[in-house]
């Protein structure tokens, strides 16, 4: 796998056919980042297979009992407060997911498995927030890689929706961030502070 400017490159792979079952278990969307359900997460010899180092679980307090770190001497879990309603906010929660994901993606051979109860909805718009705001990518393009690795994925309509609005706040942010660059730059040029001397004198 190749990185550009924006998604990653996928070079040609032997990857079987999607089967109704491989929902059941985890996929690799980056090297370092796998997304699934719960039964993926309670499968220890498929955690290690893959490398597993780290767990986020997505979940609401009626789900605790059944959606919980199940090997905490063995990986490092965070657990995030997040119901499947078209109304639940995700936008506030993906900077502390990013930094969760980035953190343990930076230790040696860390590698995140990211999980709700069926892997279909909560967890693949995280994932999907993740890539827009990493790459720059686009909804359509961030939700199409996703979907390209785990066909069962469906956003309910507000995450949907709200996919949509955070790649309008990043590229708002980029605009800003180049326009600041811009103004920083013909501050610093010698001949620009010259010009602007003379013009005050």
């Amino acid at each position: 796998m190749t990185q550009t400017g924006s998604l990653p490159i996928e070079r040609p792979s032997n990857d079987p056919e999607w089967t109704y079952d491989m929902r059941r278990t985890a996929q690799s969307i980056l090297p370092y980042l796998y997304l699934g359900p719960v039964e993926a997460a309670r499968n220890l010899a498929l955690l290690h297979s893959n490398g597993i180092t780290a767990v986020c679980i997505l979940r609401t307090q009626a789900e605790a009992m059944y959606l919980k770190p199940k090997y905490p001497q063995t990986f490092t879990y965070q657990v995030f407060e997040i119901s499947d309603s078209d109304d639940q906010n995700l936008i506030k929660i993906a900077p502390f997911f990013r930094q969760f994901i980035e953190a343990e993606s930076a230790k040696p051979n860390g590698r995140i498995l990211v999980h709700d109860e069926g892997g279909m909805s909560r967890a693949p718009a995280m994932v999907i927030l993740y890539l827009i705001e990493k790459y720059g990518a686009s909804y359509e393009d961030a939700a199409a890689f996703v979907q390209r690795k785990r066909y069962c994925t469906h956003l309910n309509i507000g995450f949907t929706q709200q996919c949509r609005a955070f790649q309008d706040i990043c590229r708002a942010r980029e605009t800003v961030a180049g326009y600041n660059s811009s103004v920083l730059l013909n501050d610093q040029n010698p001949h620009r502070k010259r010009v602007l001397e003379e013009d005050e004198e």
